[in-house]
C-alpha cells in the first residue's frame, strides 16, 4: 500500500513536471513523497525513491520550454543538490540501522532485558528472556511482571529503582 501511494505522488510530480514550462521548479516536489519516506523512517525506500526522482528530474524534461529556460536549469540542479542530501542522509541512516541491528543481535545473545513502567507492567521482553523464560514475546508484554520468577535480591530495591526510571 506504500508502495503505491509513493507511486501515485511520484507520478503526479511527473506529470506535472512534463506539462509545465520549465521555468517553473515542479521538481522540487518530489521532496513530498521523500519526506513522508523520511517520516515512516523506511531507510530503504528512501534510497530507492530518492536515486528514481533524481533520474526523473535529469531526464523528464518538460514538453514546454519558456525564455526563462536558464532558470528552469538552475532550478533542477538546486533540486539535484537537495535530492543529493536526502541521499547521503539514508546511506547515513542505512549504515546506523544495521549497525543498530548488529548491536541488538549482541545483546539479545548475551543478556536477558526486560522494561518494565513504574507499575511493574512489561513493555519490552528480549529475545534471549523469551528463550530462556520460555514464554513467547507476546506472552510477557503487557503482563505484571510476577509473571517471570522474582530476581533474587530485596524485591523493594529493585521496586525503588523501577519507580525513579532508572535501569
Amino acid at each position: 500500500a506504500r508502495i503505491a501511494l509513493y507511486g501515485v505522488l511520484v507520478g503526479g510530480v511527473f506529470a506535472l513536471d512534463v506539462v509545465t514550462p520549465l521555468g517553473l521548479n515542479v521538481p522540487i516536489l518530489y521532496l513530498v513523497p521523500l519526506l513522508v519516506a523520511f517520516l515512516l523512517d523506511d531507510v530503504q525506500l528512501r534510497l530507492v525513491l530518492t536515486a528514481f526522482v533524481s533520474l526523473l528530474t535529469i531526464g523528464a524534461l518538460p514538453l514546454l520550454w519558456s525564455e526563462s529556460w536558464r532558470l528552469g536549469v538552475a532550478n533542477r540542479a538546486f533540486d539535484l543538490g537537495v535530492f543529493g542530501v536526502a541521499l547521503l542522509l539514508s546511506i547515513r541512516d542505512a549504515h546506523t540501522v544495521g549497525e543498530l541491528k548488529d548491536l541488538k543481535h549482541a545483546i539479545d545473545r548475551a543478556s536477558i532485558i526486560v522494561v518494565v513502567d513504574t507499575r511493574g507492567v512489561i513493555q519490552h521482553a528480549n529475545d534471549r528472556l523469551c528463550e530462556v523464560s520460555g514464554y513467547a514475546r507476546g506472552e510477557l508484554v503487557r503482563q505484571e511482571w510476577r509473571v517471570l520468577d522474582a530476581p533474587s535480591g530485596p524485591p523493594g530495591d529493585l521496586w525503588r529503582t523501577v519507580a525513579k526510571g532508572e535501569i
